[in-house]
């Protein structure tokens, strides 16, 4: 049995009139009539009562019906679904992100991009920067969003997003109580909360490499796995943080953010994906993200 001998079947059995049925489907009816009796021959049972008059369908011809009407439609679906996929409109894509994505940078390129392709489900997970470089390893993530250097050279980096760093203080800190820029010489007796190296080598070593620059070691109280926890613990009074702009939006009691003035520091979210990876949905994010990067 051929999909094309349920083609001609249901519109035989929606017009019940060989005629028309040809004229619809582009055909002469000889050859119409000779495909409804090779799919009779085959299922060994009439479909139609013919006369000279009418084309009537037997039982069997409207339970017949039923389901090849049925089996058409999963045809129809699984070809919709199939070229969906292959053209990158339809799947699961499953992305990491780092704290600091979280305001700005990721809602941006999500809203641009369910815009444009509603049917894929898209997973978040926040990881860090090391953790998205394993996760890679694992074939757990499509796609990263972080910030280098990463510890994985099977993955494709492009920068798309600069951010500057400001100071996240206690509100009791000496500092907070003026609004003017910070000089960083003036942080050299503060306690430090900072994010581990495990977690991401390249914001670590900016922190630590700005505060040997300005002539000091900075006095290390706590180390976190995130940004979030580490203005936490600033709220409770336990030190300072440096953080990007956009978390000042991560409003907390007793936390006060305020800007440097002696130095720009810029943090810069990369993208990541697999030098491998063949998938036009993958394909399809990175040229919107790429196409986008003006508006993030």
């Amino acid at each position: 049995m051929q999909i094309r001998h349920l083609y001609y079947f249901i519109t035989v059995a929606e017009e019940l009139h060989f005629g028309r049925a040809a004229r619809r489907l582009n055909m002469t009816q000889p050859p119409l009539s000779m495909q409804i009796q090779q799919l009779e021959n085959i299922l060994e049972v009439k479909l139609f009562h013919r006369t000279r008059r009418q084309v009537k369908l037997t039982q069997a011809g409207k339970t017949f019906l039923d389901d090849a009407k049925h089996i058409i439609n999963d045809i129809e679906n699984a070809t919709n679904t199939v070229k969906k996929v292959h053209n990158g409109t339809m799947g699961q894509l499953k992305i990491g992100y780092t704290s600091t994505a979280i305001y700005e940078i990721l809602p941006s390129i999500l809203k641009l991009y369910y815009a444009k392709y509603p049917s894929v489900d898209v997973k978040l997970q926040l990881l860090s920067t090391n953790e998205q470089s394993q996760a890679f390893y694992e074939k757990k993530i499509h796609i990263g969003l972080l910030f280098p250097p990463v510890e994985n050279s099977n993955l494709n980096l492009k920068n798309i997003y600069k951010e500057p760093l400001i100071i996240a203080l206690p509100s009791n800190h000496p500092l907070a109580t003026s609004s003017l820029p910070i000089c960083t010489s003036d942080l050299t007796n503060s306690a430090f909360i900072i994010t581990s190296r495990e977690v991401g080598t390249g914001f670590y070593d900016i922190i630590i490499n700005t505060c040997y620059k300005s002539g000091f070691s900075p006095n290390i109280v706590q180390e976190v796995n995130d940004l979030h926890t580490a203005i936490t613990l600033v709220s409770t009074g336990l030190g300072i943080t440096f953080v990007p702009l956009s978390l000042k939006q991560y409003k907390k009691r007793n936390v006060v953010y305020r800007t440097l003035s002696d130095v720009e520091l810029t943090i810069d979210t990369h993208i990541a994906w697999n030098n491998e990876e063949d998938s036009e949905m993958v394909a399809n994010f990175i040229k919107l993200v790429m196409d986008s990067s003006h508006l993030l």
